[in-house]
């Protein structure tokens, strides 16, 4: 049984990693562009209408094919549409909700319970203190492969929400960790998308306070690390695990200071091997020099690292808006200058991209208006929000595998869920149904009994008390059967 497992789970590593699914990009002013040949990516003409200016997501299937992508594009109504791979309307993909102008407010999710279905997550900003995260779902089985979302706006929760909004894959290799971030203090949300649904939200304050509203969110290559930028003047660097979902180790890179255009950040994004941030300035004053900074991620003095590696001089309406690592091992930076007639510019024609993202300083290779669109669209101030798809499981973590002959560590059934799990000090059993009198016992891998309790009501808490890091075993029981059992994970 142990043989054939390690052969299921190997073939299932192997074809996670040769996926292609974010091989297609659909951004700015009709435009996109396709990796599928990495060494020679072509732009193409996609059908985003003129109205959307930085909140978009893509997706292809495992052989690099476009399956759909999304847009916030309606101005009146704040929302987002949906177009199949023949760049037509998909059915019921209109009026979703969303923004136009609000930079990571689309994200597409597969779904882990069927290779058919997607997740397309949307924040509709209404106020500073009011936003929804909605989901929608697309079944791509429907319509000869075309696609149709059969389920839309579904409210997910409502609360001050900014535009920062990103993906990571859990360490199991299937399901997703959504992090959002709240307007009005350092509160972070976070959602796990497993095969059983879309779970939380959990909550964890972390980091610099005071409220920000705009700017990009982004995870490394690997998923260890994530970073916040805002025109604020700050910069918060995390370490982020992919068991737990919980964020640890925080850097504060950030000045604070919002009145000098030199700290006011927009775009974001780490090199393929983690080693390298690089953050774009984008001035609220845009009459003003706009920079791309590096920072050392190994230095001892990180913030001290930083050193500029372009710098567009002239004072003019131009910005920089996000930046995205591609396929071929570049990162892509976004660009904007005017709003008006003046958009069809060498600018707006043009990405830039950092060629060598793994080299110190000029090493780099930053090459300005390098990337043509040849006349397929404009750019604009996003790129699609896409997590990177082909992310696999984190090996040697202790949630590295689906199936050890156990439940999975996050609602594994619809009976309860533990969280955290790994955890270290105390972690929290939920149940779906009310118990008046239930017992917990907990083994170690070795089948000793290490502890029990009674408890009554929908929660109870489990404590670390003796219990040394390690693998353990649970069952919760009431006064005639056990009930479901599952596994707990203590840290170091």
């Amino acid at each position: 049984m142990r043989k054939i497992f390690i052969i299921t789970f190997l073939l299932f590593t192997l074809t996670s990693y040769s996926q292609k699914q974010d091989r297609v990009w659909c951004f700015g002013l009709g435009t996109g562009i396709d990796f599928n040949d990495t060494s020679n990516p072509v732009p193409f003409t996609s059908a985003i209408p003129q109205m959307a200016l930085v909140s978009y997501a893509s997706i292809a299937d495992s052989l690099g094919d476009l399956l759909f992508y999304a847009a916030g594009v309606e101005w009146d109504t704040f929302g987002v549409k949906v177009w199949n791979r023949n760049h037509l309307l998909m059915q019921n993909g209109d009026s979703i909700g969303g923004h136009p102008n609000r930079g990571q407010c689309c994200l597409i999710i597969p779904n882990p319970s069927s290779s058919n279905l997607y997740y397309l997550f949307t924040i509709q900003y209404k106020t500073n203190s009011s936003s929804n995260i909605f989901y929608s779902l697309i079944d791509m089985s429907m319509n000869g492969g075309l696609g149709a979302v059969t389920q839309k706006n579904i409210l997910i929760f409502n609360d001050s929400l900014t535009e920062h909004f990103s993906a990571v894959k859990h360490a199991n290799g299937r399901d997703w960790w959504l992090v959002l971030r709240r307007y009005v203090d350092n509160k972070y949300y976070k959602l796990l998308v497993s095969s059983n649904g879309i779970n939380g939200p959990y909550t964890q304050n972390i980091g610099y306070s005071p409220p920000i509203y705009y700017g990009e969110m982004e995870f490394s290559k690997q998923g260890n690390k994530m970073v916040i930028v805002s025109p604020y003047g700050y910069i918060d660097l995390y370490d982020f695990d992919r068991c737990t979902g919980n964020l640890s180790n925080y850097v504060d890179l950030g000045e604070h200071i919002s009145t000098d255009p030199n700290y006011q950040y927009y775009g974001c994004a780490f090199s393929p091997n983690e080693t390298k941030l690089y953050v774009s300035t984008s001035p609220i004053n845009i009459n003003m020099i706009k920079h791309v900074v590096q920072y050392d991620l190994i230095s001892a003095n990180i913030m001290a690292s930083k050193q500029i590696i372009y710098t567009y001089a002239d004072t003019m309406n131009f910005v920089f808006g996000q930046m995205q690592l591609a396929p071929d091992g570049k990162i892509y930076i976004s660009k904007s200058y005017g709003y008006g007639s003046n958009t069809n510019n060498v600018y707006d024609q043009n990405l830039d991209y950092i060629t060598d993202p793994n080299a110190s300083g000029a090493a780099c290779n930053y090459c300005s208006n390098c990337f043509s669109l040849q006349g397929h669209g404009l750019s604009k101030l996003g790129l699609p929000n896409n997590p990177n798809y082909n992310l696999r499981n984190l090996i040697g973590s202790p949630c590295d595998t689906l199936d050890v002959g156990i439940e999975e560590n996050y609602f594994a059934n619809n009976n309860y869920s533990i969280y955290p799990n790994p955890f270290h000090d105390k972690a929290t059993l939920s149940l779906s149904e009310y118990c008046s009198s239930c017992t917990l016992e907990i083994y170690d891998a070795l089948g000793q009994k290490v502890t029990s309790k009674n408890f009554s009501g929908w929660q109870t808490e489990i404590n670390r008390s003796t219990m040394k890091s390690g693998i353990y075993f649970f069952s919760v029981s009431d006064r005639e059967r056990t009930i479901f059992t599952g596994k707990l994970i203590v840290e170091k």
